[in-house]
């Protein structure tokens, strides 16, 4: 994303995704037999794929950026310089935080539409796993922020509490425990991901094998033992 006027031509884009999004959601919602038709038509193939595809580009980057022109905004010294310095041009500020939270309002219109379409057809599934939606998820769930990571994981226990394929489901698992391993200072990211890791194994009890295999107790027993001592200040 470069200059303000593609960052406003981003926030049309996502504003029209999202309209777009929560009309299908709620069509998708009322109107069952809609799931598989939508999906013949083309609509994860041609919109949601490459809609998530964009939001995992340009997602990192743009909460960066939101950061640094929230920051910048703090002293009017600190601002032509941080600006200049990091990338952000002046004047750029305000349709970069714009931009940031049409981003992040649509991506959990955009999950949810996919949960809609995933309940309604096991085709759809099988062509979520042809398309490879999940490495965009996984990306989500690492890379952005607390709605969008929380909009992500809902498709992926979506997945993972209807898949029994055993190579496919520890592929799930595995990504999961990994990035709780990744972000070892994010506590809140880590916390959402036990969340739904709880949520996919009372749900799906063949997921309890891959949780094993895949070192989740480990890396659980490794969480708890990190924080140790978090809490000392406050200790008598």
């Amino acid at each position: 994303v470069s200059g303000s006027a593609s960052l406003e031509g981003l926030e049309v884009v996502l504003a029209d995704a999202g309209l777009i999004c929560a009309t299908l959601s709620k069509l998708l919602e009322f109107e069952k037999h809609f799931g598989l038709t939508l999906c013949n038509c083309g609509l994860m193939d041609g919109v949601l794929a490459p809609l998530l595809a964009r939001i995992v580009q340009d997602g990192p980057r743009m909460a960066s950026l939101c950061m640094k022109s929230t920051t910048s905004t703090t002293t009017a010294t600190a601002t032509t310089t941080m600006t200049t310095a990091e990338g952000v041009a002046e004047g750029e500020g305000v349709a970069v935080l714009v931009a940031a939270r049409a981003l992040s309002g649509v991506c959990p219109l955009v999950c949810d539409t996919l949960c809609q379409l995933l309940r309604r057809s096991t085709r759809n599934l099988d062509r979520y796993r042809t398309l490879g939606i999940q490495r965009f998820l996984v990306s989500m769930v690492r890379g952005l922020d607390a709605d969008a990571t929380k909009a992500a994981l809902a498709v992926i226990e979506e997945v993972a509490t209807s898949t029994y394929d055993p190579t496919l489901l520890k592929d799930d698992i595995a990504s999961l425990v990994e990035t709780i391993q990744l972000h070892t200072h994010e506590r809140w990211r880590q916390t959402l991901i036990f969340a739904s890791l709880t949520s996919i194994m009372t749900i799906n009890p063949e997921a309890k094998e891959a949780w094993r295999t895949q070192y989740g107790f480990q890396t659980a027993v490794a969480t708890l033992a990190s924080l140790d001592g978090a809490f000392s200040g406050t200790r008598r």
